[in-house]
């Protein structure tokens, strides 16, 4: 999920569903340790404020992080 965040940017959480064929409960319940660890944060969508826009709060990846 953080590489998918790495290589495209911030995600629709819907898109983001699509792109991994997770259903949205199941993404969700995946996301949860990473919204702990503060490495994810959602945003309102610019275009429509009821989607939830998924982005790395970090810009910067650790070799280690952009090898996976």
């Amino acid at each position: 999920m953080l590489s998918l965040l790495h290589q495209r940017g911030p995600l629709i959480f819907g898109d983001m569903a699509a792109e991994l064929a997770m259903d949205r409960s199941s993404l969700s319940a995946n996301l949860a340790p990473l919204f702990r660890r503060r490495l994810v944060s959602t945003i309102a969508h610019k275009g429509d404020r009821r989607k939830r826009q998924l982005h790395k709060r970090h810009n910067q990846c650790t070799r280690q992080g952009r090898s996976l």
